[in-house]
């Protein structure tokens, strides 16, 4: 005869079950949303520096081009 499980066991199951798609799903959703932010980025800085011309100011950059 097979021994039913018990509610601990049942428990650990559900939790396992749904841990891995929770974890698969948030790592694809993360890295949608980096790759999208680090492709539009220089789109970005292409407008702020195009607005900051048009009113006379000067955009410093973080980094050297």
């Amino acid at each position: 005869m097979v021994e039913e499980p018990t509610w601990g066991e049942l428990l650990l199951d559900f939790f396992l079950m749904a841990a891995i798609p929770i974890a698969v799903g948030g790592t694809l959703i993360l890295l949608l949303v980096g790759l999208t932010v680090w492709m539009t980025a220089p789109l970005r800085r292409r407008r702020r520096n195009g607005v900051a011309e048009r009113s006379g100011q000067t955009v410093e950059t973080s980094a050297p081009r």
